[in-house]
C-alpha cells in the first residue's frame, strides 16, 4: 500500500512457497497482491490516496508480478506438454491480442490481465504500450 518495494521480492517468494495457501503462482497474483491493489483503489476513490502513491504501488505490484511469471510459465508449458501429448488438438483454448493504445503507457492492468490468460492456456499476442490503432487491426 505504501509502494515499499525492498522486500516485495522475498515477500513475494514466501507467498509462493506457501503451496497449501496459494497452491499456484497464479493464486498469489489473485488473491494477496490483487487485495492489496483493491484497497489502493478504494483508497485513491475516496480521496485518501493520491495519484504518485497509487503509481508507487502499481510499481511494487509489477515488480511482484515479474517475480511470478517465470514460474507461471513454466507451469503453462509443463500444463502445454501434458495437453498435447494427450491430443493433436491445439493446446490453447484461443487466442488474445492485448496492447495498451497510443497515448497511453500504463501497462499494468494489460501485463495482469495478459498473465491471467497465459496461465489458463490462452496464447497472447501482447502488442505493448502505446500502439497505434491502426496496428492492433491487422
Amino acid at each position: 500500500l505504501k509502494g515499499i518495494d525492498s522486500h516485495i521480492v522475498e515477500d513475494t517468494e514466501e507467498a509462493r512457497q506457501n503451496t497449501s495457501k496459494y497452491p499456484k503462482p497464479l493464486n498469489v497474483i489473485e488473491q494477496p497482491l490483487m487485495a492489496g491493489m483493491a484497497v489502493v483503489g478504494e483508497l485513491f476513490g475516496s480521496g485518501k490516496m493520491f495519484l504518485p502513491q497509487v503509481i508507487k504501488s502499481a510499481r511494487v505490484m509489477k515488480k511482484a508480478v515479474a517475480h511470478l511469471i517465470p514460474f507461471m510459465d513454466k507451469e503453462r508449458e509443463e500444463n502445454l506438454k501434458s495437453k498435447v501429448a494427450v491430443s493433436n488438438e491445439s493446446p490453447y483454448q484461443g487466442t488474445f491480442v492485448i496492447a495498451t493504445v497510443k497515448g497511453d503507457v500504463h501497462d499494468i492492468g494489460k501485463n495482469i490481465v495478459a498473465v491471467v490468460l497465459g496461465c489458463n492456456n490462452f496464447r497472447v499476442i501482447d502488442l505493448g504500450v502505446m500502439t497505434p490503432c491502426e496496428k492492433i487491426i491487422k
